[in-house]
């Protein structure tokens, strides 16, 4: 059985991009073993978003879905609030999007951000 599907951005100076690792699958009956996808650098005050498919496939009453676009542009208008603030924008974004009906999958979402060392 496959496990959530999980997508990735990350956030610099306003701007989102999409991480190579954008659509990873576990599978729950198998151990994997670890790889390296992607190596990200990140800068103080870069967030790192990460989101179950249950918000970027939410779906308008057309069928239309939120989608990495969607996500992407609500990051952008929130990149430097809060992570509380981002998570929670996004939230309420994919929830507006399907009109407030319940999501079709899991939501799930985790937003850090790298303050440096100090």
């Amino acid at each position: 059985a496959q496990g959530p599907a999980s997508r990735g951005r990350a956030i610099r100076h306003g701007r989102s991009r999409a991480l190579a690792s954008d659509q990873l699958a576990r599978r729950r009956d198998a151990v994997a073993a670890p790889r390296v996808v992607e190596v990200a650098q990140f800068e103080p005050g870069d967030a790192l978003v990460i989101y179950s498919d249950g918000i970027s496939e939410s779906a308008s009453h057309t069928g239309e879905d939120f989608g990495p676009r969607g996500v992407a542009r609500t990051l952008e208008q929130v990149a430097g609030r809060s992570v509380n603030e981002m998570a929670q924008t996004l939230l309420d974004a994919a929830v507006d999007f399907r009109d407030g009906r319940p999501a079709g999958d899991d939501v799930s979402l985790l937003v850090v951000r790298y303050e440096g060392q100090g």
